[in-house]
């Protein structure tokens, strides 16, 4: 009976909320969960569970009081340097140019205006409690992202450009500077299978609009944290919303785990300034195999694509992570790669893929994790800090 209550409470709370917003950004939690490859959905009771897993609160042996701090900044096979690319050229004076110039101009405007995606940014800070069964945060984010939007410019001959040519292409930007209240609750249905629930209350400001590239905010030097932060900045329309996730654990002797999560249940939207944000509704499974106390292997897949960018092109995240534990599990040392299986390539430099790495200390009752992603080329495209004490 006792089940059953839980049960039905668990149900009622996911049929209040699956018609709201469900969370935007951002796309990771915490160190362990970047340096994983954002891999960490199956993979165990840390904070980042409240997010990604609220089922495996059901795991928790311990309480623990966390701090992460965390931020990202990527562009898609580099759009920020074709974009800077661009924006050297004078395109306010593209019509007195000669053919030559004028052809190059408008083939390097084509050639950043065929992008899948543009640009993403986030920076976040997250303090949160968790214990056996329960988990609470509450965060605060600023995140944007900016691609192009649908142009008509480019059926008309480069050697017919003026200035009305340039003035009709523009960039859209998403901009969200928000606060979210998490509390997610786990239950164990039978000793292999636990069911979780998080809810999430949104309040804060948002902003979805337009720029052309001879305004504000493009400079020649404008760069992936200046466009990300003028988003933010221009979020200016309130909302608030409450969101959910639910998701499934099921684990299989004490090899393996397997887990299930839906994301925006309802297929959620959001009102913004220019137009309404909708948030496709996620199906996510994940795999975590721990053939010995000191390795794990994490793997998580969007069983299908979704326009999870905002961009009308649709993706399919894949995740891979590795951690092992040494000096009796005092030190973990984790990788990780992220890639969408829409992509024409995985790996490589002409991919879209991003490297994590990591580190985490286990000190008494302290814990400290530390997280990197590489993109392929190499460059820095997030980092993360996170710190626990055992409060019980």
């Amino acid at each position: 009976m006792k089940v059953m209550r839980k049960i039905l409470i668990l149900s009622a709370l996911i049929v209040v909320s699956s018609s709201h917003l469900a969370a935007v950004f951002p796309d990771f939690y915490g160190a362990r969960s970047l340096s994983l490859g954002h891999s960490v959905f199956a993979s165990g009771w840390d904070v980042s569970a409240i997010f990604l897993n609220p089922a495996a609160l059901a795991e928790a042996q311990v309480s623990l009081s966390a701090y992460q701090f965390q931020q990202s900044y990527r562009d898609y096979l580099g759009f920020e340097d074709k974009l800077q690319g661009v924006l050297a050229r004078d395109l306010s004076r593209i019509g007195s140019l000669n053919a030559d110039q004028k052809q190059e101009a408008v083939d390097e405007l084509a050639q950043l205006w065929s992008s899948a995606h543009g640009i993403s940014g986030f920076s976040a800070r997250l303090p949160a409690l968790i214990g056996r069964n329960f988990g609470f945060s509450v965060a605060w984010v600023r995140a944007g992202r900016m691609h192009p939007q649908r142009a008509n410019a480019f059926d008309i001959p480069a050697a017919s450009w003026g200035s009305a040519e340039v003035d009709a292409l523009k960039m859209e930007f998403i901009g969200l500077d928000y606060r979210q209240f998490s509390l997610a609750y786990a239950l164990d249905l039978t000793r292999e299978m636990r069911l979780g629930v998080g809810l999430h209350y949104l309040t804060g400001k948002g902003s979805q609009h337009y720029a052309g590239l001879t305004g504000v905010p493009f400079t020649e030097n404008a760069d992936i944290r200046d466009l990300s932060r003028y988003a933010w900045e221009q979020a200016g329309k309130k909302f608030s919303r409450i969101l959910t996730d639910l998701s499934l654990v099921v684990s299989m002797g004490q090899t393996f785990q397997g887990m299930v999560l839906v994301k925006n249940l309802g297929n959620p939207r959001i009102e913004l300034d220019a137009d309404i944000l909708n948030l496709p509704q996620q199906l996510i499974a994940g795999i975590a195999f721990r053939p010995s106390p000191r390795l794990a292997v994490y793997l998580n897949i969007d069983l299908k694509p979704v326009n999870m960018w905002f961009d009308d092109k649709k993706v399919q995240p894949l995740s891979l992570g590795v951690e092992t534990a040494f000096y009796q599990q005092r030190i973990f040392l984790r990788a990780g790669i992220w890639n969408d299986l829409q992509e024409k390539y995985f790996l490589g430099k002409r991919s879209n893929v991003q490297y994590g790495v990591g580190i985490g200390f286990r000190m008494s009752r302290f814990i400290l994790d530390l997280g990197l992603a590489l993109d392929a080329s190499g460059s820095i495209a997030g980092l993360a800090v996170g710190a626990a004490v055992w409060v019980q």
